[in-house]
Order: C-alpha cells, then sequence, then structure tokens
C-alpha cells in the first residue's frame, strides 16, 4: 500500500495529503512524497478523545511530518502535541447540506421522541449503557424512544437508513466519551444538530462559546436530563424553537466547506479569509 501511495503521488502530483485513521501509512512513506514533491502539505485529522492514552500516541505519531495537525478537541489539551514544524488546531466536525439534507424539526410525521444512538463501548465501563438502562426504567410510556446500540441491543444504522432514522426523530442524546473536554463530542453532535434534532449534551464542553446560547440542551445528571426530556417533550413549540436555532448555528457555523477552507489557509500558512466560529489559534507549547 505505501508503495502505490508513492507512485500515485507521483503520477497525479497533489497538492495536499489528508490524513486521519490510517496507522498502516508510514511517516517514512510520507517523507518520500515530500522529496518528490516539496511543495506538498500534509494535514492529518483526529476526532478522539484525548483521554486515550493509544490516541494520544496516534496523534503524536504524526507530529513532525504533518505541516498541520487538527483535533476535535479545543483548549490546553493540544498543548502536548507542539512540536517544531507541525501546527495543532482545533476543528469542529463539519456539517454537509449536501449530505444533511432532512430537518426533523419540520417533520411532522416524526414517530421518536427521543433518540439514544451510540456503539458499545469495548475494554471500559459504558456510561452510556447505564444512561440508556435508566432511561429505559423511568419512562413509564411517557415519550416513544429508541434506543440503538450503547451495549442495550445490536441495533446499528448507518448510511441512509441513519439519515432516515434521524428525519424521524424528534429529540435525540448525543452522550460521548468524555463530557468535560473544551469544545470536544462525538460525531452525532453535528450529525443531530445538523438533521433539526432538539440535542441533549453533558455540561461541560461548553459549545455555546461557539454555537451561541438555546441551541441545544444540557444536563448534568440523569434525573436533569429525564426532567428535561419531560418537558420538551410537552413543550412543542419551544422544542422546535430549539431545534431550529441549533439547526441554522450548525449549518451556518460547521459548514464542511468553511472548515476545509480553514484547514487549507493553515496548512499553506496563508492568512485567515474570515472569522471562524471556532478557536483558530495555534496551540502553544507547555
Amino acid at each position: 500500500m505505501n508503495k502505490s501511495l508513492v507512485n500515485a503521488a507521483e503520477q497525479y502530483e497533489p497538492d495536499v495529503i489528508l490524513l486521519s485513521h490510517c496507522k498502516n501509512v508510514s511517516n517514512k512513506t510520507l517523507q518520500i512524497i515530500k522529496g518528490i514533491l516539496p511543495e506538498l502539505r500534509i494535514i492529518y485529522t483526529n476526532v478522539d478523545p484525548l483521554s486515550a492514552s493509544d490516541n494520544v500516541r496516534d496523534i503524536e505519531q504524526r507530529v513532525g511530518i504533518a505541516d498541520a495537525i487538527f483535533i476535535t478537541t479545543a483548549g490546553d489539551g493540544l498543548r502536548q502535541f507542539v512540536g517544531e514544524k507541525s501546527q495543532i488546531h482545533y476543528f469542529p466536525n463539519p456539517v454537509d447540506k449536501a449530505i444533511d439534507t432532512m430537518c426533523a424539526y419540520k417533520n411532522t410525521k416524526a414517530n421518536i421522541d427521543l433518540l439514544f444512538l451510540g456503539r458499545a463501548l469495548r475494554h471500559m465501563d459504558d456510561h452510556r449503557e447505564s444512561l440508556a438502562k435508566y432511561l429505559t426504567t423511568k419512562n413509564k410510556g411517557y415519550i416513544r424512544s429508541y434506543v440503538g446500540g450503547l451495549g442495550v441491543n445490536q441495533n446499528l444504522h448507518y448510511g441512509a437508513e441513519y439519515l432516515k432514522t434521524l428525519n424521524n426523530s424528534k429529540m435525540g442524546i448525543c452522550l460521548s466519551k468524555v463530557a468535560n473536554h473544551y469544545l470536544y463530542a462525538s460525531d452525532r453532535f453535528s450529525h443531530y444538530l445538523a438533521a433539526g434534532i432538539l440535542t441533549f449534551i453533558p455540561t461541560g464542553s461548553h459549545f455555546e462559546d461557539v454555537l451561541g446560547s438555546g441551541t441545544f440542551v444540557e444536563f448534568d445528571s440523569h434525573d436533569d436530563l429525564w426532567r428535561k426530556i419531560i418537558h420538551f417533550s410537552d413543550n412543542a413549540e419551544e422544542r422546535v424553537a430549539t431545534a431550529k436555532k441549533g439547526y441554522e448555528a450548525a449549518h451556518l457555523k460547521f459548514d464542511v466547506e468553511k472548515v476545509c477552507q480553514f484547514m487549507l489557509e493553515v496548512a499553506f500558512r496563508e492568512p485567515l479569509s474570515q472569522d471562524y466560529s471556532w478557536p483558530t489559534h495555534p496551540a502553544t507549547a507547555l
């Protein structure tokens, strides 16, 4: 594979190589390509939490070889990766209007009051499973809820089926692996907002700093979440207004074209062309 990548670079002479979770692409291969194409820029993106030591090692592997590294966590946690060459930046999980075409709060036939999806966490306690079981116990027919995955069942959704499920949902819970890392959330947060779902997330990530207040609903305990679920279930106008505000903010501020433009400007060391909504300054050394 590495030889094929070098051959492809020689043939097509790209301006940019974008890396994500591709451990089989070696740094040696990337150095060879840079030798062939000295003006090439290498971008590495990482969307997993910095609480995982193996993920930290994955990022560290690309420090020095990538011109720019983008991580879906902001704040001081990025400072550990600062090196001589790579600029370290935050980026949000993007929204794509070509894919995120549905608008659940306008769907009068939506029949899922509360959606809760996620893959089960392996080799660690899954706080999402405990929340799913709590909600199942608490809900005595008050709302129509749907739980997919989370160690409770094997109802995982992908592709068009996933998008249709979002469009059929009024409210959704986004519960990430960690909740107290600045501006970190599972990409489901962007998916739910962009689909027009009123979205619940745990207190701690401070997305109001980017999206503004009233665009999603925070909760700080299981009981607090349940109270807010019932409140918005009983107050449809307020639910729709909040979902609409979140939908508009996500499509405006997390637009994939803006995110990609930001990445290219950073990688090529160009002045920023606009005022992006998220923190744009590079991380500084500890």
